[in-house]
């Protein structure tokens, strides 16, 4: 029997994975359990399906195992899975937490860098929820499901979602199996105790994700420009040099969104220099551009670019916001802000999504 675990990498998913694992031993028979992408693949960036693809994996896993049962854990799912686990037989698990504490997970287990960890779980989350929208999910959330006065309930409920003909007996012998109790999610690494700007840029990129999770709506989302790229990779905390002729300044942060309707908005500086040069903010994804604004400050300052879009089903490399100058003698410097994202309109069954406050930030240079 194979078990689907969709989820989101850290102590939550790998106390769920464990649980699986006991319950599926206790049914008889060996059990093989697989998580897949590995932290580095998660973390890459590479396009979606060039690591191989989950039902690749599985299908692998398969061949190299004679074990009775599978615990497959998918952390970075794809279309291929998405079609599979639409059969209306189709049961698995999905297991929620929040997004800012798998990016904490990775951050401590591996010394990772905080901007392809947040890339990672960003990326995740907007895969994710197609998934726990589907009729065969059952949807565990880490606050409540691994507490030890709610474990053999969590049980009884997977056992019955998932057809495992378990006794009481068995039941009870899971619950009270030292491997369980040794896997037991301990206190997450919280946002507050990373440096600041990591922080920011966790949570503006995953907070908006927390609450849809709990059953909410998904609010604005903000990528700040630590999660953006410069030819070179330079950084991005220190204003960039417009002189060297018409060519692409700033591009990334390649991160899914929720199939869909977006507004995005996009806080750009300019020195007095750059006024009168004309720039061209655009977005990107699988070899398309989905829209593209032009600007051309009066003045030095303070600018806002808007763009609508629609992001289709699973792109290769999530979504790509480009800034370009277009003026071959354009002089001075520009500042990259950050990128509000606001949801318009989500393709996924009982999506009520609202339109976000007004954009309000600052440079912060």
């Amino acid at each position: 029997m194979i078990f689907f675990l969709i989820t989101l990498p850290g102590p939550f998913a790998d106390w769920c994975s464990v649980l699986l694992a006991k319950l599926a031993e206790a049914a008889g028979g060996g059990v093989v359990a697989r998580a897949w992408p590995t932290t580095a693949g998660l973390t890459a960036y590479a396009p979606a399906g060039s690591l191989g693809t989950t039902l690749d994996q599985l299908g692998q896993v398969l061949v190299e195992s004679d074990a009775e049962h599978v615990v497959f854990a998918a952390r970075q799912p794809d279309a291929g899975l998405l079609r599979a686990l639409q059969a209306p037989e189709a049961r698995f698990l999905v297991a929620i937490d929040d997004p800012t504490h798998a990016v904490a997970a990775i951050i401590a287990e591996t010394g990772e860098n905080p901007k392809r960890a947040v890339r990672a779980i960003a990326n995740s989350c907007a895969l994710f929820t197609q998934f726990a929208q589907l009729p065969g999910a059952m949807l565990l959330q880490a606050r409540g499901a691994a507490e030890p006065a709610q474990v053999r309930q969590t049980i009884d409920a997977i056992v019955a979602h998932l057809g495992i003909h378990l006794t009481a007996a068995a039941r009870t012998a899971v619950t009270q199996s030292p491997e369980l109790r040794e896997a037991a999610p301990r206190t997450p690494v919280e946002a507050p105790l990373l440096a600041p700007g990591i922080a920011k840029m966790m949570i503006g990129a995953l907070g908006g994700y927390g609450g849809l999770f709990q059953g909410g709506r998904l609010s604005d989302i903000v990528w700040t420009r630590d999660l953006f790229l410069m030819v070179g990779d330079r950084s991005l905390t220190e204003p960039v040099e417009l002189t060297g002729g018409s060519r692409i300044l700033v591009f990334g942060p390649y991160i899914h969104l929720i199939p869909g309707s977006w507004r995005a908005k996009v806080v750009l500086g300019f020195s007095d220099e750059a006024a009168g040069s004309v720039f061209i903010v655009d977005t990107y994804a699988d070899e398309r551009q989905l829209a593209a604004v032009s600007m051309q400050p009066a003045v030095g300052g303070l600018h806002t670019a808007e763009l609508s879009f629609s992001v289709p089903r699973f792109t290769s490399m999530g979504i790509e916001l480009r800034v370009h100058v277009t003026n071959d003698q354009t002089k001075g410097h520009m500042a990259f802000g950050q990128v509000t994202l606001t949801p318009l309109s989500l393709h996924y069954d009982g999506a009520e999504v609202p339109r976000g406050e007004d954009f309000r930030t600052a440079l912060e240079m």
